[in-house]
C-alpha cells in the first residue's frame, strides 16, 4: 500500500442523537485493524478505523464495565481537540485540572497519562501511519457537535483537528464530513431526553434540566461552518429519507458515502469469492453479521410520558424548522448545482460512446443524500417567505440562544399536561 489518489478520510459527525453510536459500532467493527477487543473479519479491507493502541487501553482500563468499545474513542480525541484550543487562547502553560473544560467532569484516565497534546500526537502519528500505507482513514463522533455547541471556538475546533489530526499530506477534496440531518425536528430534540433522563418529564427536563443540547437541532449550521471555513466535502444524509428507503444506516454509509460499491450487474464483486460488496436494494452483502438484521423503527410514544402538550410539540417542530430557514440560500445553491452537475453528467453519458473518455461531472463540494426531511423543511420556508406581509424575504436569524427561551416559552404557555406539585 501507498498513498494513491482514490484514498479518502472520512468524518462521522452526529450531531448527537441520530444513531451515531450505532453506526460508529458497526463501520468500527467492519474496518481494518479493528483487532483490539474486536475479532470480526473486516469487512471494508481499505479502510481503518484510528484508534491508538496506548489510548484504547487507557480508555479501556476505565470505561470496560461502561461497555466501551474502540467505536467510541473519537468522543476522546474532540474533547482533546477542545481543551488543546482553549489552552492556546488561554496561550498559558497550566496544569491538567486547570485546562479541564468543565471541573465537574473528573479528567480522563488517557488523558492524565499522556496530557491531551501527547494524546493528539498518539493519534496523528496512527493516522499519517495507515495513510502513507495507503490506507482510507476513518473517524467518527458525534462530539464534532461541539462546532456549534461553543459557537466561540467553532472556527478553531474546526483549525485545530486540521492541524492536529488530519493527515499532513491530503488534499481537502479526499476529506469528506458526513453530517445526519433528523425530521421532525422535534422528535430528535426529544431523543436526548428519552436516552439520558428517565428520571424527569420533558417539560421538566427543559424548564429545569441543566443539561438540554439545542446545538444537537444545528446539524446545518455544522454544514455551513464547515462549507466556509474549510475545502472539504461534505455529505448531508436526510435520516427520513435513508430510513424511507428501507436502509440500514452503516450500510448506506459505507455503500452510497465511502463508495464500496460493486457493480453486481457486471458478474457479482470485482475481488472474487465471497466478499461483500453494495447492492442498491439489498445494502452490504456478503458476509454473516448478526449487526446485519436490519434494526426495526420503534415507534415512540412521544407524549406519554412528556407531560406536554401536544400544541406544544407542534409550536416547537414551527420553531426549529424556522430556525433552520437561515440556511436555506445554502441548501437550495447545493439542491440546484447538484441538479446540474447530475443532469451534466446524464448527457455527457449520451453524448459518450467510448467509456474511457469519459469526462467526470463537476461536483458541489456539498452533496444531500435521500432528500425527504431537508426538502419538507425548505418547503416550509418557502411558505414562510410567501406569507411575508412586506413582501420581504424573511429575514429570520436566531441563535440557539434565543431558540433555548422561546422553548421554554411555549412549555410555560401550556404548562405540563399533569402537575407534580412537590411540597
Amino acid at each position: 500500500h501507498n498513498h494513491n489518489h482514490n484514498q479518502k478520510m472520512v468524518i462521522l459527525a452526529g450531531p448527537h442523537n441520530t444513531g451515531t453510536t450505532t453506526i460508529q459500532q458497526a463501520l468500527w467493527k467492519w474496518s481494518s485493524f479493528n483487532n483490539t477487543l474486536n475479532y470480526t473479519r473486516p469487512i471494508l479491507h481499505n479502510w481503518v478505523w484510528t484508534a491508538p493502541l496506548p489510548i484504547v487501553h487507557a480508555e479501556y482500563a476505565e470505561l470496560e464495565d461502561t461497555g466501551w468499545t474502540p467505536a467510541l474513542l473519537h468522543y476522546a480525541l474532540l474533547e482533546a481537540v477542545r481543551i488543546y484550543v482553549i489552552h492556546i487562547r488561554k496561550n498559558v502553560e497550566a496544569t491538567l485540572d486547570e485546562w479541564y473544560p468543565s471541573p465537574q467532569i473528573p479528567v480522563r484516565l488517557s488523558f492524565q497519562k499522556y496530557g491531551p497534546e501527547r494524546f493528539l500526537e498518539l493519534f496523528q502519528d496512527e493516522v499519517e501511519y495507515h495513510w502513507r500505507r495507503g490506507y482510507n482513514i476513518l473517524l467518527g463522533t458525534e462530539a464534532f457537535t461541539n462546532i456549534v455547541t461553543f459557537p466561540e471556538i467553532g472556527v478553531d475546533l474546526l483549525r485545530a483537528f486540521n492541524d492536529k489530526v488530519v493527515p499532513s499530506n491530503i488534499d481537502d477534496s479526499d476529506v469528506t464530513v458526513v453530517i445526519l440531518y433528523s425530521k421532525p425536528k422535534v422528535e430528535h430534540f426529544m431523543k436526548q431526553w428519552i436516552y439520558h433522563h428517565k428520571g424527569i418529564t420533558f417539560h421538566d427536563w427543559i424548564l429545569f434540566g441543566k443539561t438540554n443540547m439545542y446545538s444537537t437541532i444545528d446539524a446545518l449550521g455544522m454544514v455551513e461552518l464547515i462549507y466556509e471555513h474549510t475545502n472539504w466535502n461534505i455529505a448531508l444524509v436526510d435520516v427520513k429519507g435513508v430510513e424511507e428507503g428501507g436502509w440500514y444506516m452503516p450500510n448506506y454509509i459505507a455503500c452510497h458515502i465511502m463508495n464500496e460499491i460493486t457493480d453486481v450487474a457486471a458478474g457479482g464483486n470485482a475481488t472474487g469469492g465471497n466478499a461483500p460488496y453494495c447492492d442498491e436494494q439489498e445494502g452490504l452483502v456478503g458476509f454473516d453479521d448478526e449487526e446485519q438484521d436490519k434494526v426495526p423503527y420503534v415507534e415512540q410514544n412521544w407524549t406519554k410520558d412528556s407531560n406536554i402538550a401536544e400544541e406544544a410539540l407542534v409550536e416547537m417542530e414551527q420553531l426549529f424548522s424556522e430556525f433552520d430557514c437561515q440556511y436555506q440560500e445554502l441548501i437550495q445553491n447545493i439542491t440546484t448545482s447538484q441538479m446540474e452537475s447530475e443532469s451534466e453528467a446524464e448527457s455527457e453519458l449520451k453524448n459518450t460512446t467510448n467509456e474511457r473518455s469519459r469526462p467526470r461531472p463537476t461536483r458541489s463540494r456539498l452533496k444531500i443524500y435521500s432528500p425527504s426531511g431537508t426538502s419538507e423543511t425548505m418547503s416550509f420556508c418557502d411558505l414562510l417567505n410567501a406569507n411575508d406581509k412586506d413582501g420581504n424575504k424573511h429575514d429570520y436569524h436566531p441563535t440557539l440562544e434565543k431558540v433555548k427561551i422561546q422553548v421554554e416559552e411555549i412549555v410555560k404557555k401550556y404548562g405540563p399536561l399533569v402537575s407534580t406539585t412537590t411540597t
